[in-house]
């Protein structure tokens, strides 16, 4: 869990993510970003963190898409879920998928 931490903070250092695919603004005035990492999450799912207004890492988890919803879960175990047309494609992603 420390490692997830230590590890969600170093990307959380930068405004540009390899990884990060999909982001959405919360109500913290910073982010929910959803990335294409697999890392301690179960099969088929990827994990997210949350970023407050300072662009520090607030929170994590895993996500799954089943259209139209993002169904996310936090470490600490609570749920949430998402409209995908409420999120924005990073360039990441999008250089990603042409290729």
């Amino acid at each position: 869990m420390k490692s997830l931490a230590a590890a969600l903070l170093i990307v959380a250092a930068s405004t540009a993510h390899a990884g990060d695919i999909l982001y959405t603004p919360n109500q913290a005035n910073g982010a929910i970003v959803l990335t294409d990492v697999q890392g301690r999450c179960p099969a088929r799912t990827q994990a997210y963190y949350t970023t407050d207004a300072f662009g520090q890492v607030a929170s994590g988890g895993c996500w799954v898409y089943s259209n139209p919803w993002v169904y996310a879960r936090n470490w600490d175990g609570n749920s949430h879920q998402y409209l995908i047309d409420n999120f924005i494609v990073t360039d990441y992603a999008k250089a990603k998928s042409q290729n």
